[in-house]
């Protein structure tokens, strides 16, 4: 209930997904999205909750582990406006954060 007062009260109807794969539009049509992928190792193919209309600006991948690894490289390529490619260190799952609008 909170929740819905907060959304009702601040974004106006402002389009957003509030989940662990989720997006974000800001007033100035800035999109934010974000998710988590499962790792491989290997380029993992990601798809954006929703498709960015004009283009994405940014994308960053961060490992979920806590010890320390010999490996320790996060990729993000191949990026287009409907997802990119991810390789996260080792046989690691992950979270990304994607901007653009």
């Amino acid at each position: 209930e909170k929740y819905d007062y907060v959304y009702s009260a601040h974004y106006n109807g402002t389009p957003y997904l509030a989940a662990t794969s989720g997006y974000t539009t800001l007033t100035n049509g800035i999109i934010l999205q974000w998710g988590y992928a499962y790792g491989t190792g290997i380029p993992t193919t990601v798809t954006f909750p929703i498709t960015f209309p004009n283009a994405c600006y940014s994308v960053n991948a961060t490992t979920e582990r806590l010890n320390q690894g010999a490996e320790g490289y996060n990729h993000a390529g191949t990026v287009t406006t409907s997802g990119f490619k991810a390789v996260f260190d080792g046989p690691y799952d992950g979270w990304w954060m994607a901007i653009g609008a």
